[in-house]
């Protein structure tokens, strides 16, 4: 993860690696089960179906998208997950 932040004296440029190990996929299939049980994803053939888009063009089909338990709301659930201290380490130097 790379973070930059443009001032008038200087460009900031701080890089931070967070492992992907242990709760990455507790959240994601945690989170999966919840979206299963509110209908948000899954149906027809597909139960993956509404499980990845890409947060800026939902249209964007291919690649490499986000999955639904990326999103901000469940880092209170999983603050040890790598993505939710990687979300808090931008915070602290914003």
């Amino acid at each position: 993860m790379a973070y930059q932040r443009v001032y008038p004296e200087f460009v900031l440029n701080i890089q931070a690696r967070f492992e992907e190990i242990g709760l990455t996929g507790w959240r994601d299939t945690l989170v999966y089960g919840l979206c299963r049980q509110q209908n948000l994803v899954g149906g027809g053939d597909d139960p993956y179906e509404g499980w990845v888009k890409d947060p800026y063009d939902e249209t964007l089909r291919t690649g490499f998208l986000m999955n639904l338990s990326e999103l901000e709301q469940f880092d209170k659930q999983f603050p040890e997950s790598p993505l939710a201290r990687c979300r808090e380490f931008v915070s602290a130097i914003d």
